[in-house]
Formats: C-alpha cells, structure tokens, sequence
C-alpha cells in the first residue's frame, strides 16, 4: 500500500497510454465499465483486470476526483479461452458428421454450416450465412418456414419441418429438418443447432413401391382366377377382385380373417389339403387345383413361394 500510495497510475498499468485515457473518459463521461486492462506486479508479470470508474462529487456537485476499482479477471478469459477451445473442438466434430448441420445465434443469424451441408448444397460457407441459404428453399416452402422459425426464435422450443431444398444437382430435395433451443448456464437463450435429412432418395422409393403395388394389383385383379395372398398362419392379407365379388366382402374387410374360415366356413383347416401346402411347395408358377364346388382355381399366395391351392 505505502509503494502505491502517490504513484501515478499510469505506472501500474498497460498498455503505455491507456490509463491515461481510461481516466480522461470517466471525467468527460462520469463513469465507465468494465474496460480492460493489465496491472503490472512488483515482480512484473501481469494480472488481467476489468476497470470500473466513476466520478464522486461533493455535496455541491463538484468532482473531487475518480473512485475506481480494478476486479482481477484471469480465472475468467481461462475459463472463457478453455470453452472457444473446447467450442472449436466440438465444430471440428461437427463438421467429420454426414448429416448437414447449421447453427443460429439468439438474433436469428445463421452463423455455421458444416461441410456436409456445403457439399449438399454445392455453396460457400460465406454464401449460405446470414439469411443467405433460405434462397434455395423452394418457393411454395418458404413462408412456411419463415413463419415457423420466426415463432420458434419467440418459443425457444424444439421444432421439426419438412421443405424442398436446392441441391447441388440444381433439382429440389425434400429435406426433414430438426433444430433444438441452445440455452446457457443462466438459462439464457443462446440460438438453434440443427440438422437435416434429406428424405428425397427415400421418397422416391416408397413412391416406386406404391407404383409396383399399385401394378400388381391390376394384374392380379384382371385375373379370372380368385388370388388370396396370406401369411403363413393362413390369415388373409390381400385378396382379388374374384374373391372379393365371390365373398361380398372388400379386401380390407377379408384382411387378417383365417382363409378357411372365409372360403370353406370351415373352424380349422383341412388336414389332407393346407398343411400339404407348407409340406411340400410346388415350383413357381404352378397353378392350383379345383377348389371343391366353386368351379374356379383358386392361387393361395403364400410369402417366399407361390403354392397350390385346394
């Protein structure tokens, strides 16, 4: 205390100068906060430190100087070092992932993109930042999303979303996307993170599936054959159009119904005609036997193999 008592305290500070005008800005402004500056020890290493001054007046408001303290902020750039460190460790993670991510601050800026959004997108990190990537967001898709993000960036919540994506391909991809709040120790709100899985490859499958499906249903209803396909316990999953106009009963209604109790009003099976059906499978594609009294062949389409009928 008596080493630092007349001092001036541009003595114990750096850098040169900057006491000096640390000073000058809290008599012109009256006070000021947390600036920083580094106070020089006896040994001369030196200490971070925020200052906070403020002018204190007599009882007639006249300046009789300047009160200021100097509060040591080391532990907290460690701290604060320590997480950039440990955030640029997890961004490098990020970026090794295969599903497109990107990040919002708490203003609604997108501020990172990892590189498997790049590559999906075919653009630069600095093209997509900002608002720069919702210009590829198909135009019938976009209000939507506005409209979303901007209730979501007031609820702080989890929120998913289906839209159409540019690809680098420059062809429309339907992407699912899941974004989840980023909150502080404090609670505070801190922005999104999310991600996106682009959906189209297997959009266009089911869609080919349902072609198929949609096919071999006319095929088999434009048999004059009756066509029942069931699981190996004999339930019904499907039938045609023959048996339904045989039953008066629709496919959808015949689904999940044992196939002997709807064809032959029978309680169990026949024991010399089904389980000859799991003994000893025909080739494919041979046809099935007369079934007792209906005058028409009947096909049971069981999965894995195409077997005789009664």
């Amino acid at each position: 205390k008596s080493m630092l008592i007349g001092r001036s305290f541009s003595d114990i500070i750096t850098p040169p100068g900057e006491a000096e005008l640390i000073l000058r800005v809290t008599q012109d402004t009256g006070s000021v906060r947390d600036h920083r500056l580094e106070i020089i020890h006896r040994d001369g290493h030196e200490t971070p430190v925020w200052f906070n001054g403020t002018i204190y007046r007599d009882e007639t408001g006249t300046g009789k100087g300047i009160l200021a303290t100097l509060r040591d902020v080391s532990q907290q750039l460690k701290t604060e070092s320590e997480l950039r460190d440990s955030l640029q460790y997890y961004l490098i993670i990020l970026d090794g992932l295969p599903n497109p991510i990107w990040r919002v601050s708490p203003e609604g800026w997108f501020d990172y993109f990892n590189q498997a959004w790049l590559e999906f997108r075919g653009r630069e990190e600095d093209e997509e930042k900002g608002q720069g990537w919702l210009s590829g967001i198909h135009p019938d898709d976009l209000q939507s999303f506005t409209a979303l993000f901007d209730a979501v960036m007031t609820s702080h919540v989890f929120f998913f979303h289906e839209l159409r994506l540019m690809h680098r391909d420059q062809t429309y991809h339907r992407v699912r996307m899941y974004a989840r709040p980023l909150f502080g120790q404090d609670r505070s709100f801190r922005g999104f993170i999310g991600s996106c899985c682009d959906i189209e490859q297997a959009r266009q499958s089911e869609e080919r599936a349902r072609q198929i499906e949609r096919e071999k249903a006319l095929i088999l209803d434009s048999s004059h054959d009756q066509v029942i396909f069931m699981d190996p316990d004999l339930r019904i999953r499907w039938v045609n159009r023959v048996v339904e106009e045989y039953t008066g009963m629709l496919s959808e209604e015949l689904a999940g119904r044992l196939c002997y109790s709807v064809l032959m009003k029978r309680e169990s099976p026949c024991p010399d005609r089904i389980p000859a059906v799991f003994q000893d499978p025909p080739p494919a594609g041979r046809p099935a036997r007369h079934a007792p009294g209906y005058g028409l062949r009947t096909w049971l389409l069981i999965p894995s193999f195409l077997s005789r009928g009664w």
